[in-house]
């Protein structure tokens, strides 16, 4: 197994890290800044949005130059983000900061999908939901880390000893060897293949499943304290939709075929509907709790099913691209919805915000049996 293979799945357990992080700190960077959740959700777009120009910056710029490069650049990036918003409790620094978080974020995401079906082409919809369970790992490891860390050393020093941990990976990425662009038939920066109907369908299933799961990222610690629980105790328990998530891509890749990805994806949208319902109707300590795990199982294999299903009808030369266009699109949804749950949860109450979640949902369902 290559160095280059491992920093594949070292580059989604960071990216997981940097997708938690907002989600486990959103309520001590707003308790330091004393933002309500509207201004919060303002920060939380903003962060989206530059995962989303990240994300095309990667798939039609640096993707095509080096590996190296997009994933060497985008540890860096998230190392100055996070130093930064441990350093400065000031409102513009941290925003500066949350910006190159979602950048380095897009870098390592696109880079390490770019580069795993050149690595290992057969069986895309297995090999992907194994390596974005890295993914659910990270995501799953940084809130209970990171509450650890506040407990034992406050604000600071925990994002310190954070930046220090993520250096690791850093050095690893950048003495890897890597296959290159010249390497790679048919590599393409081309977007005509726009046009097509699976790539088109692709897109609009990415917008409605990343804007769900960037939703449920952000808002879920907001759910569980109205549901009663404390800061501390909201932001640990967040850790079991990540855990729910990790522990459903390892097994969606032992049981996926190439034939059965997209039956798998209606069958968890669908269920993920009815969580979605009842999670904002029947409310008590434990069942938020059950419904965090809940929708952790629901949302694990969809979007790594879908970009190995799309992945398999393409030359793997064409991968960064087409998860570019791809993932670009969902961090389009990432930029809208979750900001307009937090409007919601403002102005109403969380429950009704995360209700809205629903309409996505029922689209990605509708969509799915297209593909």
């Amino acid at each position: 197994m290559s160095l280059a293979f491992i920093n594949i799945f070292l580059s989604l357990f960071t990216f997981g890290i940097v997708v938690a992080f907002l989600g486990a700190s959103k309520l001590y960077i707003a308790q330091k800044l004393g933002l309500n959740d509207a201004r919060m959700a303002w920060l939380i777009s903003l962060n989206q949005f530059s995962n989303l120009l990240g994300t095309l910056i990667a798939g039609y710029g640096l993707v095509s130059i080096s590996y190296k490069l997009v994933l060497g650049s985008g540890f860096l990036l998230i190392i100055g983000s996070i130093w930064l918003v441990g350093t400065y409790q000031i409102y513009w620094p941290v925003t500066i900061a949350l910006s190159g978080l979602g950048l380095g974020g897009s870098f390592l995401n696109v880079g390490s999908n770019a580069l795993l079906p050149v690595l290992r082409p057969n069986n895309p919809s297995s090999i992907t939901n194994l390596a974005h369970a890295c993914f659910g790992f990270g995501a799953l490891v940084l809130p209970i880390l990171l509450t650890l860390l506040l407990r034992r050393f406050g604000w600071r020093k925990a994002l310190n000893i954070l930046t220090f941990l993520i250096l690791i990976p850093t050095l690893m990425s950048l003495v890897a060897f890597y296959p290159t662009t010249s390497n790679l038939p048919n590599s393409t920066n081309s977007f005509s293949f726009l046009a097509n109907k699976t790539i088109l369908l692709a897109m609009l299933a990415s917008f409605c499943y990343v804007a769900i799961e960037a939703s449920l990222a952000t808002w879920l610690t907001t759910y569980l304290k109205q549901a009663g629980w404390n800061e501390i105790k909201a932001s640990g328990f967040v850790a079991f939709f990540w855990l729910a998530l990790m522990v459903g891509r390892l097994l969606a890749s032992s049981l996926l075929t190439a034939n059965n990805g997209l039956f798998l994806i209606q069958l968890l949208t669908l269920i993920l509907i009815i969580t979605l319902m009842s999670m904002t109707t029947f409310i008590t300590l434990w069942t938020s709790v059950l419904s965090v795990v809940m929708l952790g199982f629901c949302c694990a294999p969809i979007f790594p099913t879908l970009v190995g299903v799309t992945f398999a009808k393409f030359d793997s030369a064409l991968s960064g691209n087409i998860y570019a266009l791809v993932a670009a699109v969902g961090m389009g949804g990432a930029t809208i919805l979750p900001y307009i749950v937090g409007r919601v949860s403002s102005s109403i109450s969380i429950y009704y915000g995360l209700r809205i979640l629903i309409l996505p949902a029922s689209i990605l369902l509708l969509t799915a049996f297209y593909l």
